[in-house]
């Protein structure tokens, strides 16, 4: 007969009950925060019918709910990143690249998609067969505004890899090095877009290209541009409009975590402009009431929106901005220049709805002008919504 003393029964009584943690914590653990973590929607328990009709299929799906919810999944793949980047000096995931001169770039959405943001930005947007399709789509989007009687503007924004890359390292496939480069460059068939007479279309890369050597212009470790980066869009565009930019208003040189890195809990703190304006407003009440008239046009009803008011404004008008995340930020500097600003996200718009969401949102508020404003790999997204 095998006899246990007393400690050992009490080391594998706690054993025995540490298996249990990753299934006893998952109650501790907010489902926001597990959505927000693995940037999607988990998986949800098997159906108690699928148990007869497929058994294989039935445990394969619990096994899915269990792995998406395993207690401490978030703490210990924080802990695991920061490891790599501290003390490895390596990205925390393979969606990171960290660049020369401490610039970290986001080259995809997530670890299915390495290089994918690359491969839009720098390759598929500055194809010349895009270029002749966005003329198409501004020519439509031009009589789009005719019919709604609104004037109708497209921006494109540059994105870091093609302002700074200079700052990929070797390891980036010579593909996407070369494509930035060439936007590093000053070159891509988006300059050689012509609009027509009612519709501005602005690829401000070499106005940003310009200032790009102050190191807090578009920080380092940012995928969104921020404060001077949006300034300098913004003002290109007003000088499409042909109006002056505002003079109220100030850039303060301060400090803001890395975006790049932040969410894998690891905190580096970056030079970052903020762009103040005394003059500008934020009227929650009013984007409460606005969001109740939209929000079921919208998938899973989640977006982002904004409603600013300007008592200085540099342009008489009421601009609605829609929207990738680009528009998120850029959306606090353009509300700079405009009487009133409604910015919407649009990413999670359902595209039949498009024309609804116009139709409300003029019911809302008297529009007078329709900015689109994407990054540049979202180029083919400005005709989507006429579809």
């Amino acid at each position: 007969m095998i006899h246990i003393n007393h400690s050992a029964r009490v080391s594998l009584s706690v054993l025995a009950a540490s298996l249990f943690i990753p299934i006893l914590g998952i109650a501790l653990q907010s489902e926001a925060a597990l959505e927000r973590f693995h940037n999607r929607t988990l998986s949800a328990w098997p159906e108690a019918a699928a148990f007869r009709s497929d058994p294989v299929g039935y445990f394969r799906t619990g096994k899915e709910w269990f792995a998406d919810r395993a207690f401490p999944i978030i703490q210990a793949t924080r802990l695991e990143e920061r490891l790599a980047y501290f003390v490895l000096g390596s990205a925390p995931e393979p969606q990171i690249t960290l660049g020369k001169d401490e610039h970290v770039f986001l080259n995809g959405g997530s670890s299915a998609a390495v290089n994918a943001i690359f491969a839009s930005a720098c390759v598929r947007a500055h194809n010349p067969r895009v270029a002749r399709s966005l003329e198409a789509n501004l020519q439509a989007w031009a009589k789009v505004g005719r019919r709604r009687r609104l004037r109708v503007d497209v921006i494109l924004v540059p994105t870091a890899a093609s302002l700074y890359a200079d700052k990929l390292p070797d390891a980036v496939p010579l593909l996407y090095r070369q494509a930035c480069l060439e936007r590093m460059n000053g070159k891509s068939p988006l300059l050689e877009v012509r609009a027509p007479a009612q519709v501005h279309f602005l690829y401000p890369l070499h106005e940003m290209l310009e200032a790009r050597a102050d190191v807090a212009f578009f920080p380092r470790g940012n995928w969104h541009p921020t404060g001077l980066s949006l300034k300098v869009v913004r003002d290109a565009y007003l000088a499409r409009l042909g109006v002056t930019p505002p003079g109220d208003e100030r850039l303060e040189l301060g400090q803001a975590p890395a975006e790049n890195l932040v969410d894998f809990g690891i905190e580096v703190e970056e030079p970052t402009y903020f762009l103040r304006n005394e003059n500008v407003s934020v009227e929650s009440l009013r984007d409460a009431e606005l969001r109740t008239r939209i929000a079921d046009l919208f998938i899973g009803n989640r977006f982002t929106s904004h409603v600013f008011s300007n008592s200085k404004p540099a342009v008489d008008e009421t601009l609605l901005m829609l929207s990738d995340s680009f528009g998120d930020f850029a959306s606090v500097a353009f509300a700079g220049a405009f009487r009133q600003l409604i910015h919407i996200n649009a990413n999670d718009l359902e595209l039949e709805n498009f024309s609804k969401l116009i139709d409300r949102l003029q019911g809302f508020e008297h529009l007078d002008r329709l900015l689109l404003l994407q990054q540049e790999g979202n180029a083919k997204r400005v005709g989507s919504s006429l579809k």
